[in-house]
């Protein structure tokens, strides 16, 4: 029974893991890959999910629009719901640099790879 034991516990340790892999890239970089970006502070987070997918909803107060255009000073940003699927991990009340891009619902969404990079000290 040991021996079953220690296998499994083997066995379990050598499946693979995913994660998400990005790598932090310089901001004029990460800037140029989005539609969208804004200055802004999470003022609510819903957990959610659709088509199955484990999403979170951000509600954003905008300050400052750094790239592209936007009426209005409220916007509802997307991020999946796992950081093993790059998902951001947003904060209420923290205000941060977000850089979106258009889903083709007319979602706004982003990721941990773009809000790492964008929110690196300059």
């Amino acid at each position: 029974m040991r021996v079953l034991v220690v296998f499994l516990a083997l066995l379990a340790g050598s499946l693979p893991a995913y994660a998400c892999k990005c790598r932090i890239i310089p901001f004029e970089d990460a800037l140029a890959n989005v539609d969208l970006v804004v200055e802004g502070k999470t003022r609510t987070i819903v957990a959610s999910e659709r088509d199955g997918v484990s999403q979170l909803s951000a509600r954003v107060s905008i300050r400052k629009v750094l790239k592209g255009s936007l009426t209005g000073r409220w916007i509802t940003v997307w991020t999946q719901g796992s950081s093993a699927a790059c998902g951001y991990r947003f904060e209420e009340r923290r205000r941060v640099v977000f850089g979106l891009t258009k889903a083709p619902d007319g979602r706004w969404t982003t990721n941990s790879c773009v809000m790492n990079s964008l929110n690196q000290p300059r």
